[in-house]
């Protein structure tokens, strides 16, 4: 009797092209808990695999290096050919979605030393951010990061979904100082918050309701007035359409980089001004802490 195979499938599968299977050659594949293709095989133990083991013992969360969840031979076809299948990870991918993402992603990978430097600045300077309650479900830490966006390709620093976070680490080798690492921590951190939006929307109605009236409305300068007074005088730092106030997703990226990169001393310093720029920034500032971010 043939035996059934019971794939647990979390992210986007990829199908080597498969034609029925020999049935003696037909293996039994069953997971009860899917996390498990997040970990090494059991048998791995070359270096990287035990970083994995390691990282996961020590924070709770699974560290990959690799878009490959399982690479596995499922037998045999019909020419006597080997049959695999592969798992990648797509990040964008959500639970019970049944629609194929638009835009994407693909890698480039990291060799073993810079692997190890990657963990390193990971540890470091990104991770102390986290409390356990916020950590995502995994971390991916790959040389380059690739996407589309309008039929143009755009090569972000890093992208997040809900199963995980993958850091673009190509420019590590290059930066010498822990200065240099901490600016490009701050655009790393900063595509991780943008994230909590989606996930947490219901956190930020008190900071949203601020301007809200004014998102993606026209506005025209007084006399002697500026563009940046009169944005700022409405509690928004910038905007992207000229005569335009900003979205609201674009004001909540413009606050997002604001409390990450300045300290709150900074920006009620330079923002003396605006009563209501300061209040968006603590507003903001606040539901990052009670998240689990940690400054």
């Amino acid at each position: 009797m043939m035996k059934k195979i019971y794939i647990s499938i979390l992210s986007g599968i990829v199908l080597s092209s498969l034609a029925s299977c020999a049935k003696e050659d037909e293996p039994v594949l069953q997971y009860t808990d899917p996390a498990v293709t997040f970990m090494p095989a059991d048998d791995a133990t070359d270096e990287i695999s035990e970083l994995r083991r390691q990282f996961f013992q020590q924070t709770g969360t699974y560290l990959l290096f690799n878009d490959t969840l399982q690479h596995r031979c499922i037998g045999k076809d019909l020419n006597g050919e080997e049959v695999y299948f592969t798992e990648l990870l797509d990040i964008k991918y959500e639970v019970g979605q049944t629609s194929k993402p638009s835009s994407p992603y693909s890698y480039t990978y990291l060799n073993t030393e810079n692997c190890k430097k990657a963990l390193e600045y990971l540890n470091k300077f990104i991770l102390p951010h986290f409390s356990e309650r916020l950590r995502p479900f995994s971390w991916m830490l790959i040389n380059t990061i690739k996407g589309t966006v309008n039929n143009e390709d755009t090569y972000p620093y890093a992208v997040a979904g809900q199963r995980g976070v993958v850091l673009a680490c190509s420019e590590l080798k290059n930066l010498k100082t822990d200065n240099q690492k901490k600016q490009l921590a701050k655009r790393h951190l900063l595509v991780i918050v943008q994230n909590l939006s989606g996930k947490n929307s219901a956190s930020f109605n008190d900071f949203n309701l601020v301007s809200e009236k004014y998102y993606n409305t026209s506005y025209t300068l007084d006399e002697g007035q500026t563009k940046a007074d009169a944005l700022r005088s409405k509690g928004f730092l910038s905007s992207v359409n000229a005569g335009k106030y900003p979205t609201k997703d674009e004001d909540f990226n413009s606050f997002a980089s604001l409390v990450i990169s300045y300290p709150m001393t900074k920006i009620e310093t330079t923002y003396a001004k605006y009563p209501l720029v300061v209040n968006k920034a603590k507003l903001f500032e606040d539901v990052l802490i009670q998240l689990g971010y940690i400054y």
